[in-house]
């Protein structure tokens, strides 16, 4: 007499990429300080690493803050190949017929923008376990009264969360896994590492890079901006705002702006 066989258990299967950078996840909640003022915890993470890429306070889920701390991490670990987000306005447009800023700037740099399933919060699964501990750590804290107090907070606990052993990864920390690689790059670009700097637009509208100059204008004299650098590809912001994107032509000191 045949026995019949069981079916095998179905075992819980991890998905997540195999190269650091090719995903980050974007998300925010929110934080109620001693004063009862509500802020929001805007928090970035690698798919591969988990390492918290960055945390930042902000009063809400804006625009201006959102790209800030995109520039960020950008500017401590590079450019990621693909960031997911939830459907939040700030984050994302394409669900009610319209680019958001953010993603516009994403297309910029080369980065492919995608969103969660609407309703469906498990597709950004990692940034919520991740907001979890966030929130379960400062539970354990005194509150505190302003956003400068409440940064100090999370930066004491991305550092800690970074430099943890983490079981997930072969007990490994964060930072040790994301230092391991191997790191995807964005298709179409020299497999170079995004390098970001910030300075001020000179008198002449021009900013220096690598020995050569590259004219903005002189109406953007004086502005701070932040410069994406992937090999010989450049692209130039100020606050979110894109001034200009150029491939570098290494026979030239002086590049001009485009008539």
């Amino acid at each position: 007499v045949k026995v019949p066989q069981r079916k095998p258990r179905r075992g819980s299967r991890r998905f997540e990429r195999s190269e650091v950078n090719a995903l980050w996840q974007f998300d925010g909640f929110e934080y109620q300080l001693a004063t009862g003022e509500t802020v929001t915890v805007l928090q970035l993470t690698d798919d591969c690493s988990r390492t918290d890429l960055a945390l930042q306070a902000a009063v809400s889920e804006n625009g201006s803050d959102i790209w800030a701390t995109f520039c960020l991490a950008v500017e401590r670990y590079g450019l990621p190949v693909q960031l997911l987000s939830d459907n939040g306005s700030a984050f994302s447009g394409k669900r009610r017929g319209w680019i958001s800023v953010f993603e516009r700037n994403l297309t910029d740099l080369g980065v492919h923008a995608i969103t969660s399933r609407v309703s469906h919060p498990q597709t950004c699964g990692k940034n919520e376990r991740a907001h979890q501990r966030v929130q379960k750590w400062l539970k354990r804290r005194p509150l505190v009264s302003s956003i400068a107090e409440f940064q100090a907070l999370l930066d004491e606990y991305r550092d800690g969360y970074n430099n943890r052993r983490n079981k997930v990864l072969a007990k490994l920390t964060p930072h040790q896994r994301f230092d391991l690689g191997p790191f995807a790059t964005v298709p179409d670009l020299p497999p170079a590492t995004t390098i970001l700097t910030r300075q001020l637009v000179s008198a002449t509208g021009s900013v220096g890079l690598d020995g050569r100059l590259i004219g903005l204008g002189r109406k953007h004299a004086g502005k701070p901006v932040t410069v994406f650098r992937t090999g010989a590809f450049v692209a130039i912001f100020t606050g979110d705002e894109l001034l200009r994107s150029l491939t570098l032509d290494y026979n030239r000191r002086y590049q001009p702006q485009d008539r």
